[in-house]
């Protein structure tokens, strides 16, 4: 507030008089050269964090008409700055190998009679949280697009402390700003949770020897995190893994030859005693061939078939996992449910195979768990047609949800659902 201050005394003539007049304008102009020419300023304090830790190295900019007017460079996360009255601001907040965040801040259409009264430092910007950069998909464009508008609008208002008026961020825009952030922070981490899911999955098949199917699963990682250098590297392992298998079987075959042909000899040297006890021994190894086709009998399903059919389905999807359903035989209907990982707005092919399936079996995709009255059937199969069948379908649940309906049946079953999902 300008203050203006006239010394009392005597006026004794015209001319003096008009020289008070002259001062007593002056300080009027005064006055409203200040409430027009925006000589005021409001502090503005706060911090940039992480997670609601306050972020080291952080920078705060601030813009006026599209140019640079303050930078500040934080050694601990802290701002601490003043805006002058009248001016458009955007102040920016960011930090290398973070997203930017941003805020308006308009000093404008403040009555000079508030001015007079002075402001608190406003620090309902206390904290602004920025994200990391993220890897993989098209997320990070998706946020970067969204963080080009301010993710809040801080404004003067007039209706504030009983009507005295003040500054205040626009309450309903900052909320739907956090909720368009919120889904895509919530897509990420369920495209991170499929992620370490594909990569634990084939860490478990690479130890049991599994190489082909753990190859394919790191394969799906890559696909989803192409400059991941893990799966990379295992996929070499891999191939190195399976070169060593095909190798190997050449060797074995020679090494029985070498036994038979040293113990020959030994033979005829024995006594009558020794030569009946090889007879005995030699007889159990024509036995052991009859063993596999019992199991071939007993179970209908060769999964390597199972899992080629599927695949021919999947294309043009990136591979994402396999469920396999083994059951044994039962005298009474069956319902079985699995559920699988996907993440919201990503489009989905689902495969399923119940070939190896009794008669009547219905297998049907939802959009929820059993518990909610309200889900969706996303597709269904039974055994009418061939019982090889696919759907593309959009997640907007971060899951989906497949319920089996199997009939009564006298022999072991199974049946193979494969998904994959569409790459932008």
């Amino acid at each position: 507030m300008i203050m203006c201050t006239i010394n009392s005394f005597q006026l004794h003539s015209k001319a003096n008089g008009l020289f008070l007049l002259t001062l007593f304008s002056a300080c009027l102009l005064s006055w409203g050269a200040f409430s027009q020419n925006n000589k005021w300023a409001i502090e503005v304090k706060g911090a940039v964090t992480e997670n609601s830790r306050k972020l080291p190295g952080a920078v705060i900019t601030v813009y006026a008409g599209g140019s640079a007017v303050n930078t500040i460079n934080s050694s601990d996360g802290r701002f601490d700055f003043n805006l002058s009255s009248g001016t458009d601001y955007i102040i920016s907040f960011t930090k290398a190998g973070y997203i930017s965040k941003q805020i308006s801040f308009s000093t404008k259409n403040v009555p000079a009679e508030r001015v007079s009264h002075g402001f608190d430092p406003y620090t309902s910007i206390s904290e602004v949280d920025i994200f990391p950069l993220m890897t993989g998909s098209n997320f990070e464009a998706r946020l970067e697009q969204l963080l080009q508008q301010p993710i809040a609008k801080v404004a003067y208002s007039p209706t504030l402390n009983g009507g005295k008026g003040d500054f205040t961020y626009d309450a309903d825009y900052s909320a739907s700003m956090h909720e368009k952030i919120q889904k895509i922070i919530d897509d990420y981490d369920a495209f991170n949770a499929r992620y370490k899911e594909l990569i634990k999955k084939a860490d478990g098949e690479f130890r049991d020897k599994d190489y082909n199917t753990a190859k394919s699963d790191y394969t799906a990682a890559l696909n989803l995190k192409p400059g991941e250098a893990y799966p990379k590297e295992m996929i070499a392992k891999c191939d190195s893994a399976m070169a060593a298998q095909h190798a190997k079987p050449a060797e074995p075959a020679k090494k029985p030859d070498i036994k038979s042909l040293t113990r020959q000899p030994v033979k005829p040297a024995a006594k009558p005693v020794p030569e009946t006890k090889s007879v005995v021994q030699a007889a159990p190894p024509p036995a052991r061939p009859a063993a596999p086709p019992v199991h071939v009998t007993v179970c209908p399903c060769i999964m390597s078939k199972l899992n080629d059919s599927c695949r021919k389905y999947l294309k043009p999807f990136y591979y994402d996992d396999a469920n396999t359903m083994h059951l044994q035989p039962k005298t009474f209907a069956q319902v079985k449910e699995i559920n699988f990982p996907g993440f919201n707005g990503q489009r989905f092919r689902i495969v399923i195979n119940i070939t190896a399936m009794p008669a009547g079996t219905i297998v049907t995709v939802y959009d929820e768990d059993k518990n909610h009255k309200s889900r969706k059937p996303l597709y269904t199969i039974s055994d009418s047609g061939n019982r090889i069948g696919f759907a593309d379908v959009v997640c907007k649940t971060s899951r989906f949800y497949v319920e089996y309906n199997i009939p009564p049946s006298q022999k072991e079953m199974c049946a193979l659902i494969m998904f994959g999902y569409e790459s932008h």
